[in-house]
């Protein structure tokens, strides 16, 4: 169960998480009101440009986490800061290889394209050198953040990240006050960069318990023996990146490229509300990693997991069924778009499976089935992608979007079949713990839900009135459930001032 240490770094987490989305909504609405389109585009695309990069870890980010909460259990400083010193090396390794790339792909490519800020190539190449050396800085910035996620310092991490996201929130305000050009956009970002990394870094060593920055506790024997874990797990990670590339594809080409705009519109809201609830369960992976170092991984999973699935289940019954008629109607005024808000009452059905059973997935990434995870994630792109195509194809609609609800099912499905056989997972026992039947009847109305509206368009809003009235009837002992949390988190809020 969660005790009083679990519960103080989930509401951090998600409390970060939530001003930190907020106020990179406000930067991007200042920055898109301080510059002309077509500047503001292409810093948008140079800097997407080096977010390829962020991705590229080799999977040691999870690694770092996890062997580092494995050595802290087996009470064991010397191999955590061989840990820290050996990936510390290797994150500097591939961010000085990516910089080289970037670089060799500006001179080779970039440079001989058109675009240029009003043909103005030196400034360009201001943007383009700042935001290499950014990216040199936040890379090795993503490493320490792991390092103080492994020793479940969230909190700690949580008030950093606030201070530093509020620190670049106001360098914008500023460009966006004083009417600044855009190469301080790209300025500040070093800046910001810099400040992340510095102060990460040196907090690390002033509160993290013996960390100690010594380079004879460089090892290359921790990074060959991590290596292909590591490397499966960046091939799975990899592969399950071209999902949302596929589903754009397939929109694009069946239904226009309108759809695919539509499509990324209802995904912003899909990403806020998921990553939410991921944000919230970050310390899972530490809670495993502690029991498969004392070998306890598989009487974790079948007496305590349940947890992790059972609060993703609450979250999406509260969004994706009591509260979606509301995320429809703002989805709707703020985009002004229908199709958008219904492709994302769409795309609630897969991720509340996907919310699910996120918690199980973790599970196969701490205890190293690297293989497994590259299966899995194979096969869900395969499932996707065929299901998509099918569906899009004989629909012509993007009611086709369904395809991925077909898939995740089966992925899922997959999934537990590997639990049952590799730790004698109990389902049913499971199923009911985590309310599981409340999960089938919020996906049976939300199915009801997208039909109506799509059979009745004009009477959307009545609609959605009704579903309203219909979720607050079927779920009222989660409404209770959440209002009494609320109640309760207040009273001990007051009681402690």
């Amino acid at each position: 169960m969660l005790n009083r240490t679990d519960k103080i770094n989930a509401l951090w987490n998600g409390m970060t998480f939530t001003l930190i989305s907020l106020l990179s909504f406000v930067n991007f609405t200042l920055n898109y009101n301080s510059f002309p389109n077509s500047e503001f585009g292409l810093f948008i695309l140079i800097n997407s440009i080096f977010g390829i990069g962020y991705a590229l870890d080799f999977g040691f980010g999870v690694s770092t986490i996890k062997l580092i909460s494995e050595a802290r259990k087996n009470n064991d400083p010397k191999l955590v800061n061989s840990i820290f010193i050996s990936f510390f090396g290797f994150f500097i390794m591939i961010s000085t290889i990516l910089v080289g790339v970037y670089v060799f792909y500006y001179f080779l490519f970039f440079s001989k394209t058109d675009f240029f800020l009003n043909n103005d190539r030196d400034k360009t190449n201001i943007i383009y050198v700042l935001l290499t050396v950014s990216f040199f800085l936040k890379y090795i910035s993503n490493f320490v953040t792991k390092i103080f996620e492994g020793y479940a310092q969230f909190v700690l991490l949580g008030k950093i990240n606030l201070v530093l996201a509020f620190s670049y929130f106001f360098s914008v305000v500023a460009i966006f006050t004083f009417k600044l050009n855009i190469t301080y956009l790209a300025l500040f970002m070093f800046i910001n960069s810099f400040l992340t990394l510095s102060t990460l870094f040196t907090i690390s060593l002033l509160k993290l318990p013996e960390l100690q920055f010594k380079l004879s506790f460089f090892s290359f024997r921790i990074l060959k023996k991590y290596a292909a874990y590591s490397i499966n797990l960046q091939l799975s990670f990899l592969i399950g990146s071209f999902v949302d590339p596929v589903i754009k594809f397939l929109s694009g080409n069946f239904l226009g490229l309108n759809y695919v705009t539509f499509y990324e519109t209802a995904k912003k809201i899909i990403d806020l509300s998921n990553g939410l609830i991921f944000s919230i369960q970050k310390g899972l992976i530490n809670k495993l990693s502690e029991n498969n170092a004392v070998g306890k991984l598989k009487e974790y999973i079948n007496n305590e997991i349940f947890v992790y699935s059972k609060m993703s289940n609450y979250y999406s019954i509260l969004i994706y069924g009591i509260l979606n008629p509301l995320i429809f109607i703002f989805t709707f005024v703020w985009f002004k778009s229908f199709e958008s808000a219904v492709i994302m009452l769409i795309l609630f059905l897969p991720y509340s499976l996907i919310n699910f059973g996120g918690c199980l997935y973790t599970v196969l990434m701490v205890e190293g089935k690297g293989v497994k995870l590259l299966i899995i994630q194979t096969l869900n792109l395969i499932l996707i992608s065929s299901s998509l195509y099918l569906s899009l194809s004989m629909v012509k609609s993007y009611v086709g979007l369904a395809g991925y609800y077909v898939a995740t099912i089966l992925s899922i499905i997959i999934i537990l079949i590997i639990f049952v056989k590799q730790y004698e997972f109990r389902i049913k026992p499971f199923f009911s713990k985590v309310k599981m039947n409340k999960l089938f009847l919020l996906n049976i109305i939300l199915i009801m839900e997208v039909f109506a509206i799509l059979s009745f368009q004009n009477y959307f809003i009545y609609i959605l009135s009704g579903f309203f009235i219909l979720y607050c009837i079927l779920f009222y002992n989660f409404i209770s459930y959440f209002y009494l949390m609320i109640i309760n988190r207040v009273k001990t809020f007051l009681i402690k001032d």
